[in-house]
């Protein structure tokens, strides 16, 4: 007899939760609209490389990027400035709308190649001491609350990101990502991010 209580507390739980959350997620899309969409697109969904897809990206992650380009200890001019220009509530806002929206993904047609990428993703490379990469990132390639979802992102931005682990002009989360990305050959590389760009 408790289970149509249960039901009803269990749906007031979350009419709160999102009536908690919508003043955020509207701050959060008049901030992205104001100052991000010119570059990560007006969902989150950048039109090119080089800039990386944040739509459905993990909120925390976010904001420890946008305080770590705040700070320059991940170096950008550009994101430097735009980053100064938020509290810490605007970066929460503006990482909670990205977490909410649908994640997009870059179709191969090169199944051999991603083949490989699956492959070195799941199990690494015990010939050249690469570890799997779902050892961090996780099976589905959605990271977690402080790494990134790396599903669906940019195939091009992955390598221009693990070559600036590699070539150390990338320094922030460099405490492994460096070693791993010195240890990828180009077959590695280019075959894990279109795997990677694919996954829905």
């Amino acid at each position: 007899m408790w289970k149509p209580l249960s039901a009803a507390l269990a749906l007031l739980a979350v009419g709160w939760d999102i009536a908690l959350a919508n003043p955020v997620l509207i701050e959060g899309e008049r901030l992205t609209q104001s100052q991000c969409a010119s570059c990560h697109g007006p969902q989150g969904q950048s039109g090119t490389d080089k800039f990386p897809r944040l739509a459905g990206q993990n909120a925390q992650y976010l904001i420890k990027q946008m305080k770590d380009f705040a700070s320059g200890q991940r170096d950008s001019p550009v994101m430097k400035t735009q980053a100064n220009r938020l509290t810490d509530s605007q970066m929460r806002a503006v990482a909670f709308y990205y977490e909410k929206q649908s994640a997009g993904h870059t179709p191969s047609e090169d199944a051999l190649l991603s083949g490989v990428g699956r492959y070195v993703f799941e199990r690494g490379n015990a010939f050249n001491a690469l570890p799997a990469c779902l050892s961090c990132h996780g099976t589905d390639a959605r990271g977690t609350k402080t790494l990134p979802r790396l599903a669906g992102q940019h195939p091009g931005y992955i390598v221009a990101q693990m070559r600036g682990f590699a070539e150390r002009q990338r320094v922030n989360d460099a405490s492994v990502m460096g070693l791993i990305a010195n240890n990828m050959n180009e077959l590695e590389l280019q075959a894990v991010a279109t795997y990677l760009g694919q996954l829905k």
